[in-house]
């Protein structure tokens, strides 16, 4: 039963949280970790102290994120202090996990991180826009809303980039 109750409030609610994680989160490459955690938190909570409705869950669940988001980048920052007094070179990327599930095939899996690292080239806007548009199949105003953009800026940067990935990779006859 509480199973069911979880998974109501997740299919509800992962949409959103997803958006404002991937709105807030300094590395993009960390929101699927970082929303791991923050829903088993919350299934646990269902556990100790039952179920709510789907927007107190909402309100919880952004909440919990905002709490892991600080306590993540403290950890980082507390992290990268240890590093230089040991002097050791750590170079943190974004991994291209998602593209590699959903390309297997090495040559595919390759062209979509070359289309990923065009996309990064553009900024940190143009690729949270990306993946709240693409990858979570948010509309072009929803995705400058959670970003705090207009929305003729979202829609430039977004066919701009198309533009630009369809040039490079088009196929010559």
């Amino acid at each position: 039963m509480m199973q069911q109750e979880f998974e109501k409030i997740y299919r509800e609610t992962y949409r959103d949280i997803f958006a404002y994680t991937v709105a807030c989160i300094r590395d993009v490459g960390n929101t699927d970790d970082l929303l791991q955690t923050v829903y088993t938190s919350f299934f646990r909570r269902m556990l100790r102290k039952g179920t709510m409705d789907v927007e107190s869950a909402r309100k919880y669940l952004i909440k919990s994120v905002k709490h892991e988001l600080t306590r993540y980048y403290g950890h980082l920052k507390r992290q990268k202090e240890i590093r230089s007094l040991s002097d050791e070179d750590a170079v943190d990327g974004l991994e291209y996990e998602f593209a590699q599930e959903e390309y297997p095939d090495l040559s595919q899996g390759a062209l979509m991180q070359e289309i990923w690292q065009m996309i990064e080239e553009r900024g940190e806007v143009t690729k949270r826009l990306f993946i709240l548009h693409f990858r979570l199949g948010l509309t072009i105003r929803e995705s400058a809303e959670y970003l705090q953009i207009s929305e003729s800026n979202a829609t430039s940067r977004i066919y701009r980039t198309l533009n630009e990935l369809k040039n490079t990779y088009r196929e010559v006859p």
